[in-house]
């Protein structure tokens, strides 16, 4: 699902000429446009800066990082909130008391649940997007924040790497450098310029993910397969012996 991955696959013995690109697609309706004003004033966060992020609540997702780099931030912006957005898988207990031993408990919000559409709202109304994870393969909710126009700060994972070129479409930084995220956070927060270049290009590169764009491209992959079975006998015998009850049209 990322260009990166085809190292560790042929690491496995797996050789290129079986490996594709497929990576997840959005909709339409990521592009939705959102009223923000609605947003910013159910989660209290008009006259704020916003820095957000959209996924579970894990400790591999890296959202320490987040808080941690929260105070240093705030003595730029003064009003800065950090949202949480989606649910907990065992690791917001403690992701809170963080907050609470930093003093930012008035500055972080937990979204809990929401809609698809109460999502995108979200996502419109922050600054920048952090995917701050220890892995990630591809993510997907980069695309999401891309199409409602946010810049993005990734680590330097699969998919990170696949999708994000410095000042570009954000900016990357290594997994656990909180001086590096405080920077660059703060870099696309008040370089009005930079953001508007990043907006620009992530609309653009968001668009090249539709849904129906991956699509045909899995359909390429199956009927290349398939064609290639029909022209082998050998391939063809090994798929009947190995699945007596298909039937191919």
């Amino acid at each position: 699902i990322s260009e990166n991955q085809d190292t560790w696959m042929k690491e496995w013995g797996i050789k290129k000429e079986n490996i594709a690109l497929v990576p997840p697609g959005i909709t339409n309706e990521n592009f939705e446009k959102m009223d923000k004003k609605k947003y910013q004033e159910k989660f209290k966060t008009l006259g704020h800066k916003v820095i957000g992020y959209v996924g579970r609540i894990q400790e591999y997702k890296g959202l320490s990082q987040m808080v941690d780099a929260l105070p240093n931030i705030k003595k730029n912006f003064g009003k800065v909130k950090i949202l949480f957005v989606w649910l907990d898988s065992g690791y917001e207990k403690e992701l809170r008391n963080r907050v609470r031993n930093l003093n930012v408990e008035k500055d972080v919000i937990f979204t809990g649940e929401v809609s698809e559409k109460e999502k995108r709202g979200l996502i419109s109304i922050m600054d920048v997007f952090v995917l701050p994870s220890k892995i990630e393969g591809f993510g997907i909710v980069m695309l999401e924040a891309m199409a409602q126009k946010v810049p993005i700060i990734s680590t330097k994972t699969d998919g990170g790497k696949f999708l994000i070129k410095n000042k570009e479409n954000g900016f990357l930084y290594s997994f656990g450098d909180i001086k590096d995220l405080e920077n660059k956070t703060i870099k696309l927060i008040m370089d009005k310029k930079l953001r508007n270049k990043i907006i620009k290009n992530n609309l653009n590169k968001a668009r090249d993910f539709l849904c129906d764009n991956q699509s045909h491209k899995l359909e390429k992959i199956y009927v290349d397969e398939m064609k290639k079975i029909e022209n082998d006998k050998t391939l063809w015998d090994e798929v009947l012996f190995a699945n007596p009850n298909w039937i191919v049209i």
